[in-house]
């Protein structure tokens, strides 16, 4: 998490935000009503981001359906990288990309959740 935290730094140094509640497999910041989780997943071999509100129970929307919502591209397929190698590549995404959410405007979430409810049906039908 060390290189995380280093590459994440901007989220406290330019927009406010304050280290909470952080474990060994995940930073999350959070300010007022924005909360930012960075995780390792998929047994440390990829990295995440998520967003989501400081209430009780966090959304947990991927910065991957945040970025279509301001028109800007969609990801169709993650490089073949490794985790640590994806912190740099997420940490840009998030700071060009995500800006209004860092702060806070949450008019990307219903967007967000209407991405998530679509990828579950897709599977629910594969199954």
């Amino acid at each position: 998490m060390v290189k995380a935290r280093k590459q994440f730094q901007f989220l406290v140094s330019s927009y406010g935000f304050k280290e909470v509640n952080s474990s060994e497999f995940e930073l999350n910041y959070a300010k007022t009503t924005i909360k930012v989780r960075v995780e390792g997943i998929n047994w440390g071999l990829n990295s995440r981001v998520a967003f989501g509100t400081t209430t009780d129970t966090f959304e947990d929307y991927d910065l991957f359906d945040i970025i279509p919502y301001y028109g800007c591209f969609k990801i169709k397929l993650k490089p073949n990288i490794g985790q640590q190698e994806q912190l740099p590549i997420l940490a840009s995404l998030v700071d060009a990309y995500a800006r209004p959410v860092l702060r806070e405007d949450i008019s990307s979430f219903v967007f967000a959740k209407a991405q998530q409810e679509k990828r579950a049906k897709q599977f629910r039908a594969l199954i």
